[in-house]
């Protein structure tokens, strides 16, 4: 399968997952780039409906080690019909514990077909000049990470796919 157009959605309030999800797709050099930030409630009231890219990369960040709940109906209101997706979650250097396996089953019961996954770290959204927690994550390291596993994808499409 060729990977001509990918479709992002994230929740990203501190702007980490947004940053990470776009040069994973960035990294895939895909011809055509549609994205959803999911962030803001209004945006998620408006839908998305079904996807019509060749692959779909969904993100967010990790909250107590879950999908955050402002999150999840709008990715459950998203209509898959086999198209792949690669899940991506970020977290504040602690755990992300059943996030990915979470998210894995909010995207396989919308049709869509996980393929690829990954867990990046981001700096905490506790994260204080005088605590700091994963201070300035992700990174440049972080960054080519993502962009490398995104062209691992379109490099070698079947092992995801």
């Amino acid at each position: 399968m060729e990977i001509k157009s990918v479709s992002c959605v994230f929740f990203s309030p501190t702007g980490s997952t947004q940053k990470v999800v776009h040069n994973i797709a960035q990294g895939m050099q895909a011809e055509v780039l549609d994205v959803m930030d999911c962030t803001n409630r209004s945006k998620r009231r408006e839908g998305m409906g079904t996807i019509q890219s060749d692959l779909l990369i969904i993100g967010v960040p990790v909250y107590y080690g879950r999908v955050p709940e402002e999150a999840a109906p709008f990715l459950k209101s998203l209509s898959g019909r086999g198209v792949p997706v690669v899940l991506v979650v970020t977290y504040g250097n602690r755990e992300y514990e059943d996030s990915l396996l979470e998210l894995h089953d909010i995207a396989a019961e919308q049709g869509f077909i996980p393929v690829a996954g990954g867990a990046f770290v981001a700096e905490h959204s506790y994260s204080l000049p005088s605590r700091p927690i994963a201070h300035g994550r992700p990174d440049v390291s972080d960054i080519a990470t993502a962009q490398d596993f995104g062209m691992q994808i379109r490099k070698e499409p079947e092992l995801f796919l």
